[in-house]
């Protein structure tokens, strides 16, 4: 019996140190995680601010599609011209 108390008394002390080291390290990674979180916010928001808005969109996106393929045959009936032209 003395020897299972014992141990009972080393267990459970040795648990109280587990639970203070674990405590401490918790501690210790919300301090370095907050930080580092902290620094990468304000990278963001400096990035955000150099950054210039997005040009607003006009038209559905079956008119775009129209305009795009629109400049895609004007270029092509450009460069057709231009290769006539210099022969």
């Amino acid at each position: 019996m003395r020897n299972a108390a014992a141990f009972v008394a080393g267990a459970q002390a040795a648990q109280e140190r587990a639970f203070a080291l674990y405590a401490e390290l918790v501690s210790r990674g919300e301090k370095v995680v907050g930080n580092g979180i902290v620094e990468a916010a304000g990278t963001v928001n400096a990035d955000m601010d150099a950054t210039e808005a997005p040009a607003a969109l006009t038209g559905t996106p079956a008119e775009v599609a129209k305009n795009a393929l629109a400049k895609k045959a004007t270029k092509k009936t450009t460069a057709a011209k231009k290769s006539t032209t210099t022969k």
